[in-house]
């Protein structure tokens, strides 16, 4: 398969894992019967807002081929990369972009 394909593919995939992730998340902050439901709705309200901001790092579609490394080092530091498509990227690339390079 061609990687622009698989590219294709492997980002909505990312995206879908990240939204499961955040949903659940969201569920057990629901379902915290120690806290007050206004307590929840508060501190749900907080934590959707930085998913958002954290989603749209992760995966904005206004990303800039220069700033594409910090991109994808960012979706491999939160470990939601593809790492079979990675592998196909060049080895410069590949270490550039690789969490423990900058300590992630």
């Amino acid at each position: 398969m061609p990687i622009m394909g698989g590219s294709i593919r492997a980002i909505s995939d990312t995206v879908n894992a990240y939204s499961e992730i955040c949903l659940a998340e969201y569920s057990n902050i629901i379902h915290d019967s120690s806290k007050k439901a206004y307590e929840k709705y508060l501190y749900l309200s907080r934590i959707v807002e930085i998913n958002d901001k954290k989603m749209a790092l992760l995966f904005g579609d206004k990303t800039s081929r220069s700033k594409a490394f910090l991109q994808l080092l960012a979706i491999r530091g939160e470990g939601l990369a593809n790492e079979e498509l990675v592998s196909q990227l060049s080895r410069e690339f590949q270490e550039r972009t690789h969490p423990e390079s900058v300590k992630w």
